[in-house]
């Protein structure tokens, strides 16, 4: 899609333009680079050691569980743990 010279709020608008559903990222610096109270699309962040396909694998089940509901426009923290952080501010 040509977006690899978009910054995040433009990726992030670009995205949502485009009907993307959601956002999945490892980068965990969106949390305090973003105004999580004007997302344009639902961010999941997965938290992560490492952005590896090993490290990434645990995270599935619970990834699948919270795409099997509709996302509002919130920053999801899907922990290693399995939890999952709703947040509409920076913690």
């Amino acid at each position: 899609m040509r977006w690899e010279r978009l910054s995040n709020g433009a990726l992030l608008k670009s995205a949502s333009d485009a009907g993307f559903e959601a956002f999945l990222s490892v980068d965990k610096n969106i949390e305090y680079e973003q105004n999580l109270t004007t997302l344009p699309l639902p961010i999941v962040i997965i938290d992560a050691p490492s952005n590896s396909l090993a490290a990434l694998i645990p995270f599935s089940p619970a990834l699948i569980e919270l795409f099997k509901t509709p996302l509002d426009r919130l920053l999801f923290i899907v922990e290693p743990t399995g939890r999952i952080l709703r947040l509409i501010s920076p913690r």
